[in-house]
């Protein structure tokens, strides 16, 4: 199919193409049944219904915590709205984009369903504490969405800032990057609007004072919902109290020494965040129900040879229980393609079945080796690495491809190592003699251009049709040469009228050789593919092969040979650096743009320190996330975007707590007062919007299934970050903020450093 194409509607219409051949075939008299082989639009089906179910099942969850803090159906409905009104306009910005809906764009949906409703929290919560004040509804609406509005903008500025650097990334990562930046860059925009505009609206018409009394006595969902919330309350002010302790344990103008242990804390934390950092994969291969047996015949087999060969490997499925269908391939690429029955297609029996297959590579006469494969869904996904090797000698280049490969074998991670040097295919040497050519008046040359147009067509030019191109292929007409006596026996035609055969003017020679010989920028070289284990990351095993195997060879090579390793790993390593550099480009950004804000250098810097607890919490749930599954869940490049997100989400916590102080001391509150009382009033809001977010994306980070190898890491990283810096966050903000005082840092009336109007 053509890059682009729409796979589930592509299958479709070459179903009903097929259905019409039958049906013409059927009135010729041949009724002759056309199978689809292999439907990629099976597995595509199957993702985009997991993700849609991970997004509803997420807003169902992230709106049942609204219900257990809040406890009132319309106060919960006025919040709730967000998400669907911001899920809708999304699409409409898709649709305008000429964007489509795929995996990608779901998962990025499905992720956002918890942070679009982050806004709304913090608006509806703070118009909550005004109806408790005995503020009426519309004038509790209005300054409880002024009062934090400039926080949400602060907040919202932040994380969609973070997105922009990922249009940078270049290759088959960074289009994966855009669709999910793209996504979650317009729905937290977005939500930022319907926070500020929808929600105060419905806030003011529909709540009243009533709301903020549990009805626990009424019937029906009201009351179910305010017994609910009832109980939840009871360890929502325990762990309220309890957060709250830790922030009083730092704060005081006597507890300098704690503050600091604080700030020892973060930087420990970050160290340790690298220190137990997984090593690093390229992109997820996927769980498409398609195994391909990869068959490498010996040179010189022909097709009816092939087929009869294969019939052991075939019995070798048939007495496989969990194999359904399988089909033959004979091209490019020989083999057998394996799907297994529709109860045995997951990730582990997938592997099980390649890991019964692997032991047999060897044992099938006829074969030079027999290889199982899971097709990934990208077209390159890094778990194969290519090693060249380039220099002016074939046969020496030969050697150092037998020796590279024992080496490449024993390395721990390797499972197989294919080469593309093959030698041994049957072949017919034209040995020109001068003299006789000479004679008939002919040349080398002529008598190449007339073998190669005889054996399979003499290129000559090229035709421009529009913006095709197609090739001008020269054959001779009428010839055809089907064996070593037809080539002997070709004709020539000489300079001066005469007919000769080859075999007059040259020998043919019967011979065997390498069944071909590939060149890098003109040098003849050999690659050899090398195969990883599928929990083995690329990272470390390009570097295991690089130090233990590649290294010492280079230092031995003769003058003109090079030895490298391409492919994956050098998309990886590229990759690696794009994103470290998108990492600290989010990072100054977010700093700048926070600066730019509070416009302040110190405070800024407060909310920052809330990074490094994001990251250690997402490591840690990674590190967990990878032994629980057994590697089903790796550091590849989609997973190590969520550390990029995370640069712009954990902050907004630290955003409210600083909003809120700088508020109460711009009051005239008592500076140290003033963090405690911070904390108080918004760690309702911080548990309410953390809640959602993280509950919201759960299943995206525990549910397998078909396509959820594209997202589960990022799941992992995400609800890992926010959760631990949630926790953290009411200790180190009031901590860094007294650090402040203890600088003379602190806000005055007249400190130009401070934006009142935020």
């Amino acid at each position: 199919r053509q890059v682009g194409a729409n796979v589930p509607d592509l299958s479709r219409r070459l179903r009903l193409t097929l259905k019409e051949l039958e049906a013409r075939l059927q009135q010729r008299g041949e009724p002759i049944e056309i199978k689809p082989a292999y439907d990629e639009s099976d597995y595509v089906n199957q993702s985009v219904a997991l993700v849609k179910q991970n997004l509803l099942l997420g807003g169902v969850l992230a709106t049942g915590v609204l219900l257990l803090f809040l406890g009132s159906l319309r106060t919960v409905g006025v919040c709730a709205i967000s998400i669907p009104t911001t899920i809708i306009t999304v699409f409409l910005l898709l649709y305008f984009l000429h964007q489509t809906l795929n995996i990608l764009t779901l998962a990025g949906l499905a992720f956002a369903v918890g942070m679009v409703i982050d806004n709304a929290i913090v608006v509806i919560e703070n118009v909550f504490t005004k109806l408790e004040e005995g503020i009426k509804p519309v004038r509790a609406a209005i300054e409880g969405t002024q009062e934090v509005a400039g926080a949400l903008l602060a907040s919202t500025l932040t994380t969609v800032a973070v997105f922009t650097p990922l249009v940078m990334v270049e290759g088959e990562a960074g289009r994966v990057f855009r669709a999910l930046g793209l996504t979650l860059a317009s729905s937290v925009g977005l939500s930022l609007i319907s926070a500020v505009t929808l929600v105060p609206m419905l806030s003011g018409f529909i709540l009243n004072r009533d709301e903020v009394d549990l009805h626990c006595e009424a019937g029906g969902l009201t009351g179910m919902a305010a017994r609910a919330s009832r109980w939840f309350r009871v360890y929502q002010k325990k762990l309220v109290d309890f957060l709250q302790s830790t922030a009083e344990w730092s704060l005081g103008e006597e507890h300098q020494g704690r503050r600091w242990s604080v700030l020892g804390g973060c930087a420990a934390l970050l160290v340790l965040a690298f220190l137990l950092l997984p090593p690093a994969d390229y992109l997820p291969q996927g769980n498409r129900n398609l195994i391909f047996w990869l068959m490498e015949p010996y040179p010189g087999t022909s097709i009816p040879e092939a087929e009869e060969l294969v019939q052991n490997p075939k019995r070798v499925l048939e007495s496989m229980p969990m194999v359904g269908d399988y089909f033959l391939v004979y091209g490019r690429f020989r083999g057998i393609g394996v799907k297994l029955k529709p109860e045995y297609a997951n990730g582990t029996n997938l592997q099980a079945t390649v890991g019964k297959l692997m032991p047999m590579g060897f044992g099938f006469p006829g074969f030079r080796f027999c290889f199982p494969i899971r097709l990934p869904i990208f077209q390159n996904p890094g778990k194969e690495f290519e090693v060249r090797i380039v220099g002016p000698d074939l046969e020496k280049l030969a050697q150092l491809d037998g020796q590279i490969t024992g080496e490449l074998r024993q390395t721990p991670g390797v499972v197989n190592v294919r080469s593309d040097y093959v030698f041994g295919a049957p072949e017919l040497r034209v040995v020109p003699d001068q003299a006789r050519l000479a004679e008939v008046g002919l040349d080398a040359a002529e008598l190449a251009a007339t073998v190669e147009a005889a054996l399979g067509g003499r290129f000559a030019s090229e035709f421009v049709d529009g913006k095709e191109t197609l090739d001008v292929v020269v054959e001779l007409e009428g010839v055809s040469v089907e064996s070593p006596s037809d080539l002997r026996q070709l004709v020539l035609n000489t300079p001066r009228g005469g007919r000769v055969q080859v075999q007059d003017v040259a020998e043919v020679v019967d011979t065997t050789g390498p069944d071909r010989i590939n060149h890098v920028n003109l040098e003849r070289s050999i690659t050899q593919t090398v195969t990883i284990d599928r929990a083995a990351p690329l990272g470390a095993t390009v570097e295991a092969a690089e130090n233990k195997v590649i290294a010492p060879l280079r230092a031995q090579l003769p003058r003109g040979y090079r030895v490298y390793i391409s492919g994956s790993a050098d998309q990886l390593a590229s990759t690696l650096s794009q994103l470290l550099s998108v990492f600290v480009f989010s990072l100054l950004i977010t700093y700048l743009l926070l600066m730019a804000l509070y416009r302040s250098f110190v405070y800024p810097f407060v909310i920052m320190t809330t990074v490094p607890l994001g990251l250690m919490g997402a490591v840690i749930c990674l590190v967990l996330g990878i032994r629980l599954t057994g590697g089903g869940v790796a550091l590849d490049m989609i997973t190590a975007i969520g550390f990029v997100i995370l640069t712009g989400v954990v902050v907004n916590n630290a955003i409210l707590l600083v909003d809120r102080a700088l508020q109460l001391q711009r009051q005239g509150v008592e500076y140290f007062e003033s963090l405690r009382q911070a904390t108080r009033d918004r760690l309702r809001p911080i548990l309410m919007s953390a809640g959602t977010s993280v509950l919201g994306m759960l299943p995206l980070a525990a549910i397998p299934g078909e396509g959820a190898e594209l997202y589960q890491g990022l799941g992992v990283v995400l609800v890992g970050g926010l959760t631990l810096s949630t926790i953290l966050t009411p200790t180190v903000v009031p901590a860094l903020m007294g650090l402040l005082y203890d600088f003379g840092l602190r806000y005055k009336d007249d400190d130009p450093l401070v934006n009142e109007d935020l």
